[in-house]
C-alpha cells in the first residue's frame, strides 16, 4: 500500500471521527486519539513529499541489484520505520529480534532513513550501559526532531485498503 493511500485512509478515518461527534468527542481521551491520527497522517504526507523532492526512494550501493533487492529492502525499510516510529530507544539487537531481520540489515535501513531520498529522518544514537560494552541504541525522529507515527488500516485487501480501525503496519510502502 502506498503512503498516499495510508494518508488518505487516516484522513478519512479522522473525518469520520469528527463527523460522528459534531460537538467534539464526548471524552477528552477521544481528542487525543483524533489528534494522534491527524498527526500521523500529516507525518506520512510530509515524508512522501520529502521523498518526491529528493528523487524517490531508490536504494544504492555496489552490490545492489534492483531486480533482486528492491522489494525486499523496501519492505524491510517499512518494518524498521514502523517499529521505530514510536520514538522508543532500541539497540540493533532489539530491532533485529523484533523484526526477524539481521542486525547489519537493520543498521543499513536506519542509515537509509537518514538520507533525503528516504525522508531525511533524524536517527540519533546514545550509549547504553557501560562504555566498555560498546552498546548503542537508536530512536527515530522527524527531520524537525519531533516524533513520527506510521499508521495503516487494520484490514487490507489484495486490491488495496478497507477502512476501519488503524494500527501499526508491518510494511510501509516507500514508493
Amino acid at each position: 500500500m502506498s503512503i498516499r493511500a495510508e494518508t488518505e485512509c487516516a484522513l478519512i478515518h479522522l473525518c469520520h471521527l469528527v463527523l460522528a461527534h459534531p460537538g467534539g468527542p464526548p471524552d477528552e481521551k477521544d481528542w487525543d486519539v483524533v489528534f494522534d491520527k491527524a498527526s500521523a497522517a500529516l507525518s506520512l504526507l510530509q515524508a512522501e513529499e520529502r521523498r518526491k523532492e529528493n528523487g524517490g526512494g531508490h536504494f544504492d550501493g555496489e552490490t545492489y541489484n534492483p531486480a533482486l533487492d528492491y522489494d525486499r529492502l523496501k519492505k524491510q525499510l517499512g518494518r524498521v520505520f514502523n517499529l521505530m516510529a514510536d520514538g522508543k530507544w532500541r539497540t540493533l539487537g532489539e530491532i533485529a529480534a523484533a523484526l526477524a531481520d539481521p542486525e547489519a540489515s537493520v543498521s543499513a535501513r536506519l542509515r537509509d532513513l537518514r538520507k533525503p531520498k528516504f525522508g531525511n529522518y533524524k536517527v540519533p544514537r546514545r550509549r547504553r550501559g557501560s562504555v566498555k560494552a560498546g552498546l548503542w541504541e537508536y530512536c527515530l525522529l522527524s527531520p524537525s526532531g519531533d516524533g513520527v507515527a506510521a499508521l495503516a488500516p487494520a484490514q487490507e485487501t489484495e486490491k488495496g485498503v478497507t477502512h476501519g480501525e488503524f494500527r501499526k503496519s508491518n510494511v510501509v510502502n516507500f514508493d
